[in-house]
This record gives structure tokens, sequence and C-alpha cells, in this order.
């Protein structure tokens, strides 16, 4: 009785296999016609499981200042001075001192007056603008400004303005126009 059913049980296990497979003739062979470019896709096919690949985090470096010394050297400008890593340009006192994106580490300096990057180099002191401006050193505490020595005017950088006597563009140089 095992016996039967076991050969049953082949059977439909045989059966089941041959349904879904091209007939084969006495050789072995599929028939062309049977055969098809379409893939076979099983009724249940499996979940392949992926991990999912994530890049390990780098730790982030903290912002650290520069020592006064460093960031003094070499640093006539905002621009220069920000270029340096851990520096920042004091419009108020036109000089760099060591510290991060909050302020100097070293000396005081007003909030809107501290420049760490390249664009807060762009205005006056005081966030104004540069036509608020009413004297030379002040007009050239912004890198985005220029300062008219004939007419004591203070201008944008980009402004087309003539002016008669030309242009100053650094602030150490207000001192001797004032001559």
């Amino acid at each position: 009785m095992k016996f039967l059913a076991c050969i049953l049980l082949i059977g439909l296990v045989l059966a089941g296999c041959t349904s879904e497979a091209p007939a084969e003739n006495d050789e072995g062979v599929v028939p062309e016609e049977e055969i098809t470019d379409e893939p076979v896709v099983a009724e249940e096919p499996e979940e392949i499981l992926k991990e999912e690949v994530q890049e390990p985090e780098l730790p982030q470096a903290e912002e650290s200042p520069a020592t006064q010394n460093e960031c003094s050297t070499l640093a006539p400008d905002c621009y220069s001075c920000v270029a340096k890593k851990g520096c920042g340009w004091c419009k108020t006192s036109n000089s760099c001192f060591s510290g991060t994106s909050a302020g100097p580490a070293v000396s005081s300096c007003e909030p809107a007056d501290w420049a760490y990057d390249e664009i807060a180099c762009q205005g006056p002191k005081g966030g104004k603008t540069c036509e608020a401006q009413y004297n030379c050193a002040d007009c050239l505490t912004g890198a985005g400004c220029k300062w008219c020595i004939q007419g004591s005017l203070c201008a944008s950088a980009d402004s087309e303005m003539e002016c008669f006597g030309g242009w100053l563009t650094e602030s150490f140089r207000c001192n001797y126009a004032s001559r």
C-alpha cells in the first residue's frame, strides 16, 4: 500500500513538472515549434533580499580657530583673511582675527561686523548699504564698496558712476587720500 501511494505521489509530481515544460520527442529533443523566446517565470518568484548598503559616516571636523599669528600674517583685507581656515575679518577694526563663524576668539567684534566667508566681506560695517556710509574708512570696511576721493561719496563697487579724482577700494589708502 505504501508502495502504491509513493508511485502515485511520484506520478503526480512528474505530471506537474511535465505540464509546464515543452514536450520532448523520443530522442530527448524539444521540437522547434514549442520553443519560444519568452522567458520562463516561476509562478511564485522567490524574494531576493538585498542588504541596504550605507556609506560610512565620516566624523565631522569641529570648527576650530587658527592661531592669531596665522590670521594676522599676510591678511590685509577681508578676502585674504577669510581664505585662511579658522580666521575672520572684523570690519570695525579692519583686522583679521582668529575665530569661528560665531565670532573672534581673541577680540570683540559686533556680530554684524564679523565676516567669516566671502559673502560677508561684501557689505560695509554695521550691515548697512554702501550709500549709507559717509567717510572713507567706513565705506571701505566692505569689499563691495568704493570711495570717491573728490566727491566724498561711497558707492557700490559695481556702480558705473563717474568720480573725478578716482575711486579707492582699499581702506588703508583712506589715510593718504585725506591729506
